[in-house]
């Protein structure tokens, strides 16, 4: 403990030493520049609905919420400064008031879309102090808000180790454990409840309804397992960590394809079968008959288990949609691919700076 209140003082003290960078505030221009008439379209149609969906207030049109410039990031590791590109932070404005944070994670092609409202009330209180210089610093264990005269603390949080085995079989035998790391900078308060389908031309949309669970250590796998043997059995008789244990599988060990299936039917007597990526066409059919399966992702690192509990379509724009409940967040995401329908497509799945791809799926 002494040692971590060191670490904090020592780094506040460093970084009260550093310029900011000037923020623009108020709604910008340029923004027309970072995304697409049809991005900002989206993300307004996001927004919207989760003003809506979570705080029950009166419908807002997309059009009254307004991104505004972006606010600056740095990355502060081993007493060092560095600008960091991996996420890109906006404010959202109603009636002129900042009403909450958009992070954009990943890839602008295909980004995923976080809003913490929790920021909000920081950002106005620098605005109306007159404070427009500020930025945002992560560092290992933390999220900060800096001006020239003062450093407030947004949220800590911490990362459990990964723990992945490279085996001789290679990239195909790793255990899936967990995926945090100290370059995933996610904070506890951001919000992943964007999660309704892109698409707004009356496309298909099929849920199953798992439910959602943040997992405490590296039990991805043992989550996956737990919300899908609840749903399809409506037995609450283990926790994710009672399954690890049952499984004789510590809890930031990670698990095979093969534990996960032998989980399934040893907590829950349920029959699962491994498999590929699977096509739309295939989630589809899994999704009407309110089957979820159990996807595993892998990097070139890292890898993950999410459940998969939804579909969406969009045949005129020929984009597919899949929902997963993911452990990380404990939300449900939405993520989406262009191509054919029954081609197994290469949905890829975001964390922080780092990209999984679909490896297998465990169906049910």
């Amino acid at each position: 403990m002494l040692k971590k209140i060191i670490s904090f003082v020592v780094s506040i003290a460093v970084l009260m030493s550093l310029s900011v960078v000037a923020f623009a505030s108020g709604k910008s221009d340029n923004i027309h520049e970072i995304f697409s008439e049809e991005q900002l379209s989206c993300i307004q149609n996001l927004l919207s609905s989760w003003m809506v969906t979570e705080k029950e207030t009166p419908l807002i049109s997309g059009d009254q919420l307004q991104l505004g410039g972006q606010i600056p990031v740095y990355e502060y590791t081993d007493f060092n400064i560095s600008e960091f590109s991996q996420v890109s932070y906006y404010p959202v404005y109603l009636n002129n008031v900042v009403i909450g944070v958009l992070g954009v994670h990943g890839d602008k092609a295909s980004p995923t879309y976080s809003f913490s409202q929790d920021w909000a009330s920081n950002i106005n209180k620098y605005l109306n102090n007159g404070q427009e210089d500020f930025c945002i610093i992560v560092t290992n264990d933390s999220l900060y808000f800096k001006t020239d005269e003062d450093v407030q603390i947004i949220e800590e949080y911490s990362f459990a180790s990964s723990s992945i085995e490279h085996l001789e079989n290679g990239y195909s035998d790793k255990k899936m454990g967990q995926d945090m790391n100290p370059t995933d900078y996610y904070s506890a308060k951001e919000r992943y409840s964007l999660d309704i389908p892109l698409q707004s031309r009356g496309a298909q949309v099929i849920e199953v309804n798992v439910g959602t669970y943040k997992q405490s250590y590296g039990e991805c796998w043992a989550v996956s397992v737990m919300l899908t043997g609840k749903f399809l059995t409506k037995s609450n008789k283990y926790t994710p960590l009672q399954i690890a244990d049952k499984m004789g599988i510590g809890y930031n060990e990670g698990a095979y394809d093969s534990d996960v299936v032998n989980a399934l039917s040893k907590c829950y007597d349920i029959t699962g079968s491994k498999k590929g990526k699977l096509t739309p066409n295939q989630v589809k059919t899994y999704m009407n008959n309110q089957k979820p399966g159990i996807i595993n992702w892998q990097s070139t690192n890292f890898a993950h288990y999410t459940v998969l509990c939804g579909f969406s379509s969009d045949s005129l724009a020929g984009e597919y949609g899949i929902r997963v409940s993911d452990s990380n967040s404990g939300t449900y995401k939405w993520l989406y691919k262009k191509g054919s329908p029954s081609s197994a497509l290469n949905f890829q799945y975001t964390y922080g700076s780092i990209v999984y791809n679909w490896y297998s799926t465990i169906t049910t």
